[in-house]
C-alpha cells in the first residue's frame, strides 16, 4: 500500500497507533494542566495550614501513679526483692500546693531511668481535682514534655482534638513557694483511667535529669515501655483522643486499641462486666534476670521475668 493508502480520511494511522483528533487532543490536555494546576493549589494550601501551626514536642510517657489494696502496697513495700534486686524503691511524702490550694500524699516510688510508677494506697490519697479519697485501681498515666514553654501547643492540640474542658495548673513547693511542674488536666472525671501532660521547671529539665539521682543502673529496671489497661468507652474515646492529639500512632487490632508514640505504647482493652480490671506494665532491664522468674505482692499482683524484659500485672476488682 503507496503513502497515500496509508491514511484516512482524519489523517490518523489506522490500528492501534491512531491519534486522537487535534480538537479532542486540545481539551484532553485543557483537562491536565487543570488537574496539575489544582494539585498544586491544593499542595500550596497544604502547605501554607502547615506553615502556620506549630508543631508538637514530643510528649513521653513520665511516670504512672496508681491506687493500689492496702494488701498490695504493703507487699511491694516490703519486698526485699524489689529494694535490693530491683529498682530504687522508697516511700515518701509531699507537700505541694496547686493553684495556692495545699496538698500532702505518701506514695511508693519505684524509679528507672527515665520513667516511674507513683504508688498509693486505697483510701489515703486525696484526689487533687476534688479532694475525694481516690480508689484501688484508679490510674493516671502522666506524660511529659521537656520544654515548659512548649505546654501551650500540647494544650492547643488537646483542645481542638477533645473539644476540651481542658486547662494548664501549676504545682508549687510548699514550703518555699518555688513552682515544680506545670501540668495540662481536665475537668472530667473518669471512674479509673486519667491522663494529664507534665512540664518541670527549669525550661527543659528532662526526664532523666529528673531521675538521675535516684536511678540505680546496677539493679534491674530500666524503663516502662508498654502499658495494657481495660477502659470503659468513655475512657477509651478520651484516651484516643489525646493520643492523637500528641501525634501518636493508633491502630485497631480486634477488640483492642493501639496507640504508639516516643519509647511507649498504649494497648486499650475493653473492660468487661463482673471482670477484674487489669494493668500490665512492660519492663525494660539493665541486664538479664537469672533465678526466681516470678514474684507475687499479695493477691492483685505479680512480676514475671523473661530475659531482658519483664511483666508487671495488676488486677483490680471489677465495680
Amino acid at each position: 500500500m503507496d503513502s497515500e493508502g496509508a491514511t484516512s480520511g482524519s489523517g490518523c494511522p489506522p490500528g492501534p497507533f491512531r491519534l486522537l483528533p487535534l480538537n479532542r487532543r486540545r481539551d484532553k490536555l485543557r483537562h491536565m494542566n487543570l488537574r496539575r494546576s489544582l494539585f498544586a493549589l491544593c499542595v500550596a494550601v497544604l502547605a501554607v495550614s502547615l506553615l502556620g501551626q506549630e508543631s508538637i514536642p514530643p510528649v513521653f510517657l513520665g511516670h504512672i501513679q496508681i491506687v493500689l489494696p492496702s494488701s498490695v502496697y504493703a507487699a511491694i513495700q516490703q519486698s526485699p526483692f524489689l529494694k535490693n534486686e530491683m529498682c530504687a524503691l522508697f516511700e515518701r511524702t509531699s507537700n505541694v500546693t496547686r493553684d495556692g490550694a495545699p496538698r500532702s500524699y505518701t506514695g511508693i516510688y519505684v524509679r528507672g531511668r527515665q520513667t516511674y510508677l507513683e504508688l498509693y494506697e486505697d483510701g489515703k490519697v486525696e484526689s487533687a481535682a476534688d479532694k475525694t479519697l481516690m480508689p484501688a485501681g484508679k490510674t493516671m498515666f502522666g506524660m511529659h514534655i521537656d520544654d515548659r514553654r512548649q505546654l501551650p501547643v500540647v494544650l492547643d492540640r488537646v483542645t481542638a482534638e477533645t473539644g476540651g474542658p481542658v486547662k494548664i495548673n501549676t504545682t508549687s513547693n510548699a514550703t518555699t513557694g518555688q513552682p515544680r511542674w506545670d501540668a495540662i488536666s481536665a475537668d472530667l472525671r473518669f471512674p479509673n483511667n486519667s491522663i494529664l501532660v507534665f512540664a518541670f521547671y527549669p525550661d527543659g529539665f528532662t526526664r532523666e535529669q529528673g531521675l538521675k539521682a535516684t536511678y540505680l543502673p546496677d539493679l534491674l529496671l530500666r524503663e516502662i515501655t508498654g502499658i495494657t489497661r481495660t477502659v470503659n468507652p468513655e475512657e477509651r474515646e478520651w484516651l484516643i483522643h489525646n493520643f492523637r492529639a500528641y501525634g501518636y500512632k493508633v491502630d485497631r487490632r480486634d477488640e483492642r486499641q493501639v496507640a504508639t508514640g516516643p519509647e511507649v505504647s498504649f494497648t486499650l482493652v475493653p473492660e468487661k462486666p463482673h471482670e477484674p480490671k487489669i494493668l500490665v506494665l512492660d519492663l525494660a532491664l539493665n541486664r538479664e534476670k537469672t533465678g526466681e522468674r516470678k514474684y507475687q505482692f499479695a493477691d492483685g499482683s505479680d512480676l514475671v521475668f523473661e530475659g531482658k524484659i519483664a511483666k508487671w500485672t495488676f488486677r483490680f476488682p471489677a465495680n
